[in-house]
Formats: C-alpha cells, sequence, structure tokens
C-alpha cells in the first residue's frame, strides 16, 4: 500500500479537493479526494508546479504558446467526447501540465462528468430542465438557462477559457458574483460587444464561436475545422507554438 504526503491543496470543487501528494519515492502526483460516501480515486499523473491556471491570476501567455496551448487543451476536449461524455466544467484550472513532458497537457477533474450517449451509441435526449453545472465564469449560455448540456458547451467554455489564457481577462470576469449579470455578458458579445470579448485576440476566435454557436444539440463538432483555425491564427499572426512560456 503506497503512502502518500499532502504537499497543498491543489484546489476544490463541489465534488471534492485535488491535492498536491508525494509518495515514497518523492514523486509527484495529483490526488482528488471526493465525499465519504465515494470511493478516494488517485489521478495517477506526474504534475508540473506551473500549470494552465495562469488566466485565473489575470496573466497571460504569450499568443503563440496559447494558441497550441489551446489546441492541446482542445484535443482532450475532443478525445473525452469520443468515449461519449461531457466534462461540464472546462476550465484553466481543470488542466495541468506534465512534469517529464512540458509539452503535454492533461484534462482533469471528471467529478461533473455525465454520459451523453446510451448504451446503443445513440444520444440521449435532453432532460426538460437540468441544474447548473460547471464554473460561472466559463459556463457555457445553456448552463445559464437550465438547458440540457451537450458537445457544443464544452467547446464553448473552451472558448471562453482560450480568450482568457490569450488575454487575461473576460468581460465578465467582475460580475462573478451575479449568475445572470454573467449571462447577459456573454449575450451581449453575441451582438454589440462582440469586440469587447475578442479584443487583443486572433481574428480566428470570432469565428470560432460563430461555429460553435451554429451547433444544435445533437451535431458532432468538426474538431478539425476548429483546430485548423487555430493553426490558422499561429501563421496569420506570425508565431510560434514553442518553446512554451513555461520552458527553461
Amino acid at each position: 500500500m503506497c503512502t502518500w504526503t499532502v504537499v497543498r491543496k491543489l484546489g476544490e470543487g463541489g465534488f471534492g479537493a485535488v491535492y498536491l501528494v508525494k509518495d515514497q519515492k518523492n514523486a509527484e502526483f495529483a490526488l482528488k479526494a471526493e465525499a465519504a460516501d465515494q470511493s478516494v480515486k488517485v489521478l495517477h499523473l506526474e504534475l508540473r508546479k506551473a500549470n494552465t491556471d495562469k488566466g485565473n491570476k489575470q496573466e497571460r501567455f504569450t499568443l503563440g504558446c496559447a494558441i497550441s496551448v489551446g489546441v492541446k487543451c482542445l484535443e482532450a476536449i475532443e478525445e473525452l467526447h469520443g468515449v461519449g461524455y461531457l466534462h461540464r466544467d472546462i476550465k484553466p484550472a481543470n488542466y495541468a501540465i506534465d512534469k517529464r513532458d512540458l509539452r503535454k497537457i492533461y484534462l482533469l477533474d471528471l467529478g461533473l462528468c455525465r454520459k451523453y450517449v446510451s448504451r446503443n451509441g445513440e444520444i440521449r435526449a435532453p432532460r426538460w430542465a437540468a441544474g447548473f453545472r460547471g464554473t460561472i465564469r466559463y459556463a457555457a449560455l445553456s448552463c445559464h438557462i437550465s438547458r440540457e448540456q451537450c458537445r457544443k458547451d464544452d467547446l464553448e467554455s473552451w472558448l471562453y477559457q482560450q480568450v482568457e489564457l490569450t488575454t487575461g481577462n473576460l468581460p465578465w470576469k467582475c460580475l462573478e458574483q451575479d449568475k445572470k449579470l454573467v449571462a447577459q455578458s456573454k449575450e451581449k458579445c453575441r451582438t454589440t460587444s462582440s469586440a469587447e470579448l475578442f479584443k487583443d485576440s486572433p481574428v480566428e476566435y470570432s469565428a470560432i464561436l460563430k461555429y460553435i454557436d451554429s451547433l444544435s444539440y445533437y451535431a458532432t463538432p468538426d474538431y478539425r475545422k476548429m483546430k485548423t483555425l487555430m493553426q490558422n491564427a499561429l501563421v496569420n499572426n506570425n508565431v510560434k507554438e514553442y518553446p512554451y512560456d513555461w520552458e527553461s
């Protein structure tokens, strides 16, 4: 039986907390402890102390790094969707960087995941109403109106995250104590305030949001299309993916 030493808490959500721990060989891991009536789960992931939560500290990545990281975060979502699950809480704090491979990014915290396909592989019909799941800052508009989430909603949250990693800000960041005002701000960014959301962002981000908004509940997202737009952003802004900001 392995013995773990808790170093510090990495984050906490409605379904438990994640801790940085060390084993007897001093290797670092992330351990997620859930409610007492659930089993304790160990995420077998070696962590680097730096992580993709920079945006929450009003910092931002260099543009090339932000775009490249965004593609890898998107690929992680695509893989999760590929096995039939929605994440429903996409945000910077739920990604981490591998300690040995500084260019490998992991999607963490599956506590709010929901299976969106039935046993026969068909997409489950939406419920009439669904409770709010996610984090207010990054939650899709569907969450704010109690609509059943689907794959496009994970992508919408990813896009908000992407803007924050790129610019260090979101227009509704200072409104988070009022869920209704946050929803209104997100709606305005589809109309009169789109320039505010995408200020200092590549124009491709706006195109990605328009594409996400065009998707229906049952639609399979074209992840390749989105990744191509991100690659175009690299080329059109004459920036390089590597080295990442945390590489030395």
